[in-house]
């Protein structure tokens, strides 16, 4: 995708639970799920490689989006 503008995040509900768009562009490139805890975040699930995730979160949501696939784990050294 072609980055037009700086890369900013929305937040949305999704079924009923905060989640963050973060969108690149025209498109949103990841979805990140918010656990809350009271008011605070307790926990941030990252779904970028997450292609079918994106792809039924954001048809649902009737926004644009590209997905870049499964990327493999890094080995930590």
């Amino acid at each position: 995708p072609t980055a037009s503008a700086p890369p900013r995040c929305e937040v949305r509900l999704h079924r009923g639970e905060p989640i963050l768009l973060w969108w690149l562009g025209d498109e949103v490139d990841a979805v990140v799920r918010v656990q809350v805890e009271g008011d605070r975040i307790a926990a941030l699930r990252n779904h970028r490689h997450a292609p079918e995730l994106i792809t039924e979160v954001c048809r649902e949501l009737g926004v644009p989006f590209h997905t870049s696939g499964y990327q493999p784990a890094r080995s930590a050294r």
